[in-house]
């Protein structure tokens, strides 16, 4: 079997994905090049078996960043659940992800594929074959080596939790040939099969063995930070890892803090307490005049949306989910709910998403009549009480989604359907083990379609696939895209799997918001475009 040797830092040239709005995403000048791991996807679009590609010409050497023990504490609005990776979709949880693990490769802002424990690897000419060549000098946060066996390990533990059945659907074997050597052989040719890496982060098996195959409350990872405090209900302090292999980080303590008022996250935010925040829309506009805070409009690859429990009767009937989208003013939710910061969306990703194309689509915009017409056409010609199978409209407890989940409750009302709402801070269980009904929830989306099999298809209910929403029409259309490595021909399949989507409702999506991020104006700060992964510390510092 002849293999094309593959140079990782060439891969940049040719890993290219569908191009994203990087454009809106102004950064400061980052600390030091170092690659940042998120848990969960960007998507690149570009088959995975290039050519062999020159090498790169040496980028210029960064200015040495400034070194100041002062903490950096980062707002999250979210509760946290666990340090173990593999074991939930949270965002708050992602952000430590971000910085405590590493993957065998990474992604930027463009959608490169950039090594990370990877520092190069070889594909087979049948693309069905991939060797990586580990770095030698990373090392967990006990001090051991991260080895090829580690990796091993960490993908055959990812194949049990159907969270990230998206990302090792194509892996068949996963088999450590000597220390740094790692050898996968995939299933089935995937062209995104390298982007998936970069959502299976690699676990010490030594560390994970120790603390007993419990690692909710325990770090076992190699990134530049390791976890100093971690109290789910508070906080997660973070300590530079200073032999980290590419250096020691200029931010030497960090904290992820949770508030549950948004209000009072901006009192510890303009007292100083705070340094970096995602700031609430109604108060934006105030922070943002100030002139006393860096600031930036970011547009987010998330969508809010009414996640539907497709598996519960009545709401098994597509006509019912297609009635309450139509009867939706998605320009209202995001005037009163989002004060106008997002944009309305028809499906779990927006238009700059390789493969979706709504040209063909049904424009399902706000329509009373039709909506009552086709609650009609449902059997609900005199409205629906949802109560009377017991569904409620549940709703996350801190955020905007309340919000939400009142203008759609007043929508529905207007056509004859009623619906009460109960808060719930149990999203992540109760909505991968089904116990809901309706949820006013929201999902980050990636550049490249192939992502939404994570919430669209069979095998993924009971992990991100909340809505249970089982269709073989969509499986396979997902599984003929994923195999097929002609742009084009993807294309026309994503084009088709569109139109059906809307057309189904699964879930009804309502919109993809813009974030607006504040940060102290003494503070180097580098933002990722993935909602759940936006904060990379390691490539922060402070200008004096």
């Amino acid at each position: 079997m002849k293999a094309k040797r593959l140079l990782a830092l060439a891969l940049v040239c040719v890993m290219v994905i569908a191009s994203m709005a990087a454009c809106g995403n102004k950064t400061e000048q980052p600390a030091a090049p170092a690659p940042s791991t998120p848990s969960t996807p960007s998507t690149p679009s570009t088959p995975s078996t290039p050519s062999t590609p020159s090498t790169p010409s040496t980028p210029s050497t960064p200015a040495e960043p400034v070194v100041n023990d002062t903490p950096v504490v980062v707002y999250c609005a979210s509760l946290f659940n666990t340090l173990d990776p593999y074991q939930t979709n949270g965002t708050g949880d992602n952000y430590i992800f971000t910085n405590i693990y590493e993957c065998l490769v990474t992604m930027d802002n463009d959608n490169n594929i950039l090594p990370q424990l990877a520092e190069s690897w070889d594909v087979s000419d049948d693309a069905m074959t991939y060797t990586f060549h580990l770095v030698k000098d990373a090392k967990f946060h006990n001090g051991d080596n991260v080895k090829a066996s580690d990796v091993e390990f960490s993908i055959n533990y990812a194949k049990g939790i159907v969270k990230r059945a998206t990302y090792y659907g194509p892996i068949d074997t996963c088999i450590a040939k000597d220390d740094y050597t790692v050898e996968i052989k995939l299933a089935n040719v995937s062209p995104l099969f390298l982007s998936y890496l970069y959502y299976l982060p690699v676990l010490s098996e030594k560390m994970f063995n120790e603390a007993g195959g419990d690692i909710s409350k325990t770090d076992v990872g190699s990134g530049p930070y390791k976890v100093a405090d971690y109290d789910p209900a508070q906080h997660c302090i973070m300590e530079a890892v200073e032999d980290y292999h590419l250096g020691a980080p200029a931010i030497k303590k960090a904290e992820f803090r949770y508030i549950s008022d948004a209000s009072s996250a901006q009192v510890s935010f303009e007292a100083g307490e705070i340094q970096v925040m995602n700031v609430v829309t109604n108060m934006a506009e105030q922070i943002m005049s100030s002139g006393k805070y860096n600031t930036e409009v970011v547009d987010n690859l998330h969508t809010t949306l009414i996640l539907v429990n497709c598996e519960k009767k009545p709401l098994d009937n597509a006509k019912l989910r297609k009635a309450l989208s139509y009867a939706i003013d998605k320009e209202s939710v995001i005037d009163i709910a989002y004060d106008g910061y997002a944009k309305i969306a028809r499906l779990m990703a927006g238009p700059e998403a390789f493969g979706v194309d709504f040209s063909g689509a049904e424009d399902i915009t706000y329509d009373p009549e039709k909506a009552k017409a086709l609650l009609a056409e449902a059997g609900y010609p005199n409205g629906i009480n949802f109560a009377d199978y017991g569904i409620e409209l549940n709703t996350l407890t801190s955020g905007y989604y309340e919000k939400v989940a009142q203008v759609v409750q007043q929508n529905w009302s207007d056509i004859g359907v009623q619906v009460n709402i109960v808060g719930n801070s149990n999203a992540s269980t109760d909505i991968s083990g089904g116990n809901y009904g309706f949820f006013a929830y929201g999902y980050a989306y990636k550049t490249d379609l192939t992502y939404n099999q994570a919430h669209y298809t069979s095998k993924n209910i009971g992990g991100s696939n909340g809505s249970h929403y089982s269709d073989p029409f969509v499986d396979e259309a997902f599984a003929k895209a994923d195999a097929e490595l002609d742009q084009s021909k993807r294309a026309e399949i994503y084009k088709e799997l569109v139109n059906y989507l809307v057309d189904q409702c699964p879930n009804i999506p309502l919109f993809h918001k813009q974030q607006v991020v504040a940060w102290d104006k003494n503070l180097n700060c580098t933002f990722l475009t993935d909602v759940n992964h936006q904060f990379p510390i390691y490539e922060w510092s402070w200008k004096n």
